[in-house]
């Protein structure tokens, strides 16, 4: 029976950089001939698997983590991701083609550009995170270099074109490891994305109203009066957030609503500010404007989505009553808030369509009022402390 055996440069080791160096120094060392390259795809599939894992990985980063860069648009991000994406992409495949077309270079040139995206777009608030993966792959990088540079030379003769070898090798090597370190920071935003939403930086929770905790303004007032802009402004997004989502308990306490209100940062429509889901009973804001805009507009913005909220359980009593019980003043504008809910225009296409209905009058004329009444007691309130 025949049997075909690995050759020596065939061997992986760890990455599969460190093998190609080790083989590189041990056959010129011994003045053997130069090594095979390392290559376990043709060069069709491999430029095929990289534009496909490319698209592939897209679709998902922007499904499940893509938030805006702090203080850029969602336009100017999505260049930024796809600009990022091109580059280490091609440039990934311009320096492993001729010698390393394998699927951790596939993986490494795609993962690149989103561990970089992913530092630039949650760096600020993910401080912790940012540090061990940075830290780890600096130490990491650096050992594996001091590992291959400290081999010694033992063919003087080609002394330069093994070091100039050992400068390419130990590159790609960092790079692989650089790649699968900076996973500390991708691997934990990913999994609270696709468990826990993509508020990947609030830490207050959302409570039913009717919990022991007291959620009124005079109880919360240390946290509410970060609603003074200039208290707002030193804020980062994780302290706004946490700030929003005190504001929708307060709102779900005083509007008397069964459930909790529960407030999530995500990437809008470029004219959303805020949005609310009553399936979820989730109070969704605009990262993008959370970073830009003044505290009264997201007062606003998180009032009037409570009133929706409102609005909803209004139905549901209405519903739910007696025939005769309908007529009461209290349901007055119940059944417009249900038909216009069932046929909602949410002003892509009709900018007037949505600004006239009913229930978004409502809520701007309740929003309009209840920022008034925040920043009187946050005055009554801080002035007293005072």
């Amino acid at each position: 029976m025949q049997e075909r055996h690995l050759t020596f440069e065939q061997v992986p080791f760890l990455l599969g950089d460190y093998d190609r160096t080790l083989v590189l120094m041990t056959k010129n060392n011994l003045g053997g001939a130069d090594m095979r390259n390392y290559n376990i795809i043709s060069k069709a599939a491999y430029v095929f698997e990289n534009v496909f894992w490319a698209i592939i990985s897209m679709i998902c980063f922007k499904s499940i983590l893509f938030r805006c860069i702090p203080g850029k648009t969602l336009t100017v991000s999505q260049i930024a991701l796809w600009g990022l994406l091109l580059i280490f992409t091609t440039f990934g495949l311009l320096i492993t083609f001729k010698s390393r077309r394998n699927n951790i270079s596939v993986f490494v040139n795609i993962v690149l550009p989103y561990e970089i995206y992913t530092l630039l777009a949650f760096g600020k608030d993910m401080t912790p995170l940012v540090v061990a993966a940075i830290v780890t792959s600096f130490v990491m990088c650096c050992s594996y270099l001091v590992m291959i540079f400290s081999q010694k030379i033992m063919n003087e003769a080609r002394r330069r074109q093994i070091v100039q070898r050992r400068i390419k090798f130990g590159l790609l090597g960092a790079r692989t490891i650089a790649a699968f370190c900076m996973m500390i920071l991708v691997i934990p935003i990913g999994i609270n994305s696709v468990f826990g939403g993509t508020m990947a930086f609030k830490t207050t929770t959302a409570e039913v109203p009717n919990s022991e905790a007291e959620y009124t303004i005079a109880a919360n007032i240390g946290t509410v009066s970060n609603l003074l802009q200039d208290r707002w402004d030193t804020l980062n997004l994780n302290e706004k957030a946490n700030t929003l989502q005190t504001v929708a308990n307060i709102e779900a306490s005083y509007l008397g609503l069964p459930h909790e209100l529960n407030v999530k940062i995500d990437t809008l429509r470029e004219s959303t500010i805020a949005q609310y889901d009553d399936r979820t009973h989730t109070i969704t804001v605009s990262i993008t404007y959370l970073e830009s805009m003044p505290a009264e507009e997201m007062l606003d913005s998180i009032c009037h989505e409570s009133y929706h909220a409102y609005q909803h359980r209004l139905i549901d009593a209405y519903n739910s009553v007696d025939v005769e019980y309908r007529d009461l003043l209290t349901f007055y504008f119940v059944p417009i808030y249900e038909e216009e809910f069932q046929n909602y225009v949410d002003g892509k296409d009709d900018d007037l369509a949505y600004y006239f209905q009913m229930c978004e009058m409502k809520a701007r004329d309740y929003a309009e009022e209840s920022v008034i009444d925040y920043y009187n007691k946050i005055e009554m309130y801080t002035s007293d402390e005072d």
